[in-house]
């Protein structure tokens, strides 16, 4: 089996003899392929959290309020674990997860969804989508930690509401 570094692009970190199989089907049919894709989340956890903290997107929200979304270390972990694991790496490729904050920057806000799904600790879940030719809908996960001065920060993604 080759390297997981090695492969260009998640299809085939995902496909094995011409099948692409889902993460969850991985780490059941193929334990080694599916270990090799959690590294390189781990991996690329870390190469989001040295390009992006520090950086922030601003975005608008209601009554043309403008918040600035960052991101953390434990935050880009969530976010690259949904990408990689819950998605089986189908919506991002490794170079557009370490420019999140760019396609972050041209989602667009909806509205109708501040109530949380899940029960959370801090305050308001904010969804933005963003839309291009490759993607049919992704849902941008942005919390506001309230013990951290009220700061929004990316957080995970989904392909549902």
């Amino acid at each position: 089996m080759r390297k997981l570094h090695r492969i260009k692009g998640f299809v085939r970190a995902y496909t094995v003899k011409g099948v692409r199989y889902s993460y969850g089907e991985l780490a059941i049919k193929f334990p080694n392929r599916a270990k090799q894709i959690r590294d390189k989340t781990r991996e690329i956890a870390k190469e989001m959290t040295v390009i992006l903290v520090g950086k922030t997107v601003v975005q608008t929200i209601d009554n043309n309020k403008l918040i600035m979304i960052g991101f953390s270390s434990k935050n880009n972990k969530e976010f690259v674990r949904q990408a990689m694991l819950t998605l089986s790496g189908k919506y991002f490729t490794r170079k557009e997860m370490l420019g999140i904050n760019r396609i972050l920057s041209k989602a667009v806000y909806v509205p109708t969804t501040h109530l949380n799904k899940h029960k959370c600790e801090d305050d308001k879940t904010l969804w933005f989508t963003y839309k291009d030719s490759t993607r049919s809908g992704i849902w941008f996960k942005v919390k506001r930690d309230m013990s951290g001065g009220g700061r929004y920060y990316l957080y995970s993604l989904s392909d549902r509401i």
